[in-house]
């Protein structure tokens, strides 16, 4: 979750929002609101979006939240 960390202090708005997003599903998981199949799809498609193309302006941070989302989509 260092990653996601990383991204929560971000100067990109769309990457702390991605990363609260994340982080906030995470929860639901935890607490269980939601299945893990739920959250993993959630997850991923924070990744997946067209949104994400069009905001992603700095590739190194895009990589940083695709990965962190991933990441985290293979422990919930």
């Amino acid at each position: 979750m260092t990653e996601l960390d990383q991204l929560l202090h971000s100067d990109k708005a769309w990457v702390r929002t991605r990363a609260e997003l994340a982080l906030q599903i995470v929860n639901q998981r935890q607490l269980g609101e939601i299945t893990g199949d739920e959250a993993r799809e959630l997850l991923e498609d924070l990744v997946r979006t067209d949104q994400l193309e069009a905001e992603a302006d700095d590739m190194a941070m895009k990589a940083l939240l695709v990965s962190a989302v991933y990441g985290i989509a293979q422990i919930v």
